[in-house]
């Protein structure tokens, strides 16, 4: 948690973690309904709703209707959503490696498993949809 605190002080714009998590969300995943990103997000769809009103506000995702059901709206990233997610990514990769430098090459070597691992983790399952 302290290291996403560290790393969010940083990112050197406004958007706030639920903001910024579904914009990374529909960056990572691609289009998106409403209904994908509460169940990627772990929202409630009126938390969703308003952050996507939030995102499109700022020129970051945009809808557009499914050809085949009116009732469905498709979100995507801009390329100004595009361009925030990799200005966040690039911004938090340098403030790691500017770390990571001076670690010893077991050190680095236990954090590359570590993530592995942690990736392993995300990709089981949930248990708790």
């Amino acid at each position: 948690m302290r290291l996403t605190r560290i790393l969010r002080q940083d990112d050197g714009d406004d958007l706030s973690p639920t903001l910024a998590s579904t914009l990374f969300t529909i960056a990572r995943q691609g289009p998106m309904t409403s209904g994908d990103i509460a169940r990627a997000e772990r929202m409630k769809k009126p938390s969703v709703t308003a952050a996507v009103d939030r995102l499109a506000e700022r020129g970051l995702i945009g809808r557009r209707p499914d050809p085949s059901d009116g009732r469905v709206v498709w979100v995507a990233i801009t390329e100004a959503g595009r361009r925030q997610v990799d200005a966040r990514r690039a911004s938090r990769t340098a403030w790691l490696a500017s770390r990571f430098v001076h670690l010893a090459p077991a050190d680095l070597a236990a954090l590359s498993r570590a993530a592995d691992i942690i990736e392993q983790l995300i990709a089981q399952e949930d248990p708790y949809p």
